[in-house]
């Protein structure tokens, strides 16, 4: 079993800060230096969720579409496709889902239909994890509440438009988007809401 002496915190900033672990596994001492949104790190808290994702399907004229976002991320350089995202800040998680659905997207909450467990994505670098919301929502798409760092372009899609956005043609997609992307693309949005979705 791997143990955990010691951790130390490296940077003091709002966000995100660095953290170095001490460990030993079997008998050999080594060190990791990773990431952290937790304000400590105790098991408790690697446990609670820093963000939530959320996938939206919006009733159109046309048929069911899933919302999509393409965001300016500064690690990237670029834009990156994805869905609307937020920091869970402790609050009510139907809080934080229903405001920042509406702040990058325009859109109003109508039902949370699936709540996942809280996942890891990138667990050699960083403890941050995000729960996925699959949720049914109204309105016209509206940029006007982004934050003002924030540069993101909203769509409303169609199962044909798909293939182009996994294949990358249309820029970087997330690494939370893009298996469910091609769920929904394998399925069709209509099997997807019919085996997913609650009626």
């Amino acid at each position: 079993m791997v143990e955990i002496n010691k951790i130390e915190k490296i940077t003091n900033n709002k966000w995100l800060n660095l953290y170095k672990a001490y460990f030993c596994n079997k008998g050999n001492y080594g060190e990791w230096i990773f990431a952290s949104r937790k304000k400590s790190q105790t098991p408790k808290d690697i446990a609670t969720p820093d963000a939530v994702v959320i996938i939206p399907i919006l009733k159109t004229k046309d048929g069911h579409k899933i919302v999509i976002i393409k965001e300016f991320k500064i690690p990237l350089q670029g834009y990156e496709i994805g869905f609307p995202s937020g920091l869970h800040d402790q609050n009510n998680l139907k809080q934080t889902i229903a405001k920042e659905l509406k702040e990058e997207t325009g859109l109003d909450l109508e039902v949370i239909h699936k709540i996942s467990p809280p996942i890891y994505s990138s667990s050699g670098m960083t403890n941050e994890s995000t729960v996925l919301a699959f949720v049914s929502v109204s309105g016209i798409l509206s940029t006007k509440n982004n934050e003002k760092y924030e540069n993101i372009k909203t769509m409303a899609i169609s199962e044909t438009e798909l293939p182009k956005i996994l294949n990358g043609k249309n820029g970087m997609v997330g690494g939370k988007a893009w298996p469910i992307l091609f769920a929904i693309n394998m399925f069709g949005i209509k099997k997807f809401l019919e085996k997913n979705f609650k009626k």
